[in-house]
């Protein structure tokens, strides 16, 4: 009896895992606080591996989304931060990529600083005072004025007032001085 053997032969080919790449855009990389970021995530895996992402923001805050976003906030008045973010990629075989550091700078909010001087139209009853508003905002905010006159409940929110001071005491004083507040 004759033993008829057969046999086959293939060649299989497997190929290396690729690492990802770890890339990302900000909307924005500057602004003034409570700064809201938003993040598009560009990374990419020539394998078409599923990815993971660990974001790191500079300021304690992270994320596991693919395009998150995260809000600075910084105290009034404080000093300027910049902060880095990072983005690690992983694919499903635990090949990881860094993207490079990104930094965002953000700037506190300023308090206004209130300011104004006065002319006034005569130095005697009846005067009317006219107010020129030099109030500053570093941040270059828009600003609301409330003026308060010290001479009863009359205010006044415009940037530059006017107000007319008339003695009302049944017996008039030499003088009288009146405490006039912006905030």
């Amino acid at each position: 009896s004759q033993n008829n053997q057969s046999s086959s032969q293939n060649e299989i080919t497997i190929s290396a895992n690729h690492t990802p790449t770890s890339s990302f855009v900000p909307k924005v990389v500057s602004g003034t606080s409570p700064l809201k970021v938003l993040f598009t995530n560009t990374s990419s895996d020539a394998d078409n591996d599923p990815l993971t992402y660990a974001w790191t923001f500079g300021d304690g805050q992270s994320s596991v989304g693919k395009n998150p976003a995260v809000t600075y906030k910084l105290p009034f008045d404080s000093a300027p931060r910049v902060f880095n973010v990072v983005l690690t990629v992983t694919d499903s075989f635990g090949e990881k990529a860094v993207s490079a550091p990104v930094k965002i700078s953000v700037t506190p909010n300023y308090s206004p600083i209130a300011n104004f001087s006065y002319t006034l139209s005569s130095s005697h009853e009846p005067s009317t005072a006219t107010f020129k508003n030099l109030s500053t905002d570093k941040n270059e905010d828009n600003m609301t004025y409330l003026w308060k006159f010290g001479d009863g409940p009359t205010t006044s929110t415009l940037q530059d007032p006017t107000h007319l001071y008339i003695f009302t005491d049944k017996v008039k004083p030499n003088s009288k001085t009146f405490v006039v507040s912006l905030t």
